[in-house]
């Protein structure tokens, strides 16, 4: 299916969003090839170009649409609405025509999850890293991608993500803590 004909993604976006969503794009893109992981660049492009889709709705909106579809969200996403944007943008691609593969990755590109596989990791992580990311300057993207694995980078993607979390007064997520478990199981450590 050709999301591109289904969706406009540039309508009522920003440009700095608009600058992020292609930013996740091609960095999926050269994660795939850096960790050699033999995803699909055509389903890695636009998964990253509409993996924020629904993330310029406002709170009431995506709890609206939450409840109308009866999505599967946690009480976290709830509590904080803004976290919505990722199962509200999974379920319009789903309708969409994305496959599921694309929809999980979209749907836990926020927080995380076992369940979201390699394909899901790479947005994950491209979401974090990509180049309109004022948080991380060139050195600190380098420093990541020197991890060996996309289990790793995204280990210490999860670490960073605490830190800041920590150092504003903020819990760690729930999702978040749990895909890290998940990851040190299969690293092995």
């Amino acid at each position: 299916m050709n999301v591109n004909n289904s969706i406009a993604i540039d309508f009522n976006l920003s440009a700095k969003r608009l600058a992020h969503f292609r930013g996740v794009a091609e960095t999926a893109i050269a994660i795939n090839k850096r960790y050699d992981l033999h995803c699909s660049d055509e389903k890695l492009y636009p998964t990253g170009l509409y993996h924020d889709i629904a993330r310029e709705w406002d709170s009431e909106a995506l709890v609206r649409y939450a409840r109308e579809h009866n999505l599967a969200v946690s009480e976290e996403e709830m509590a904080h609405p803004v976290l919505l944007h990722a199962p509200v943008g999974a379920a319009i691609l789903a309708q969409a025509g994305m496959d599921g593969q694309q929809v999980l990755a979209v749907r836990h590109h926020t927080l995380g999850s076992s369940e979201m596989g390699t394909f899901g990791q790479i947005i994950f992580c491209a979401d974090y890293i990509e180049p309109t990311r004022t948080y991380l300057d060139d050195t600190d993207r380098a420093r990541l991608l020197e991890e060996e694995t996309i289990e790793a980078l995204c280990m210490k993607i999860i670490e960073r993500e605490w830190r800041w979390r920590r150092d504003s007064g903020r819990e760690a997520s729930l999702a978040g803590r749990a895909f890290y478990r998940y990851l040190e199981e299969e690293l092995g450590r």
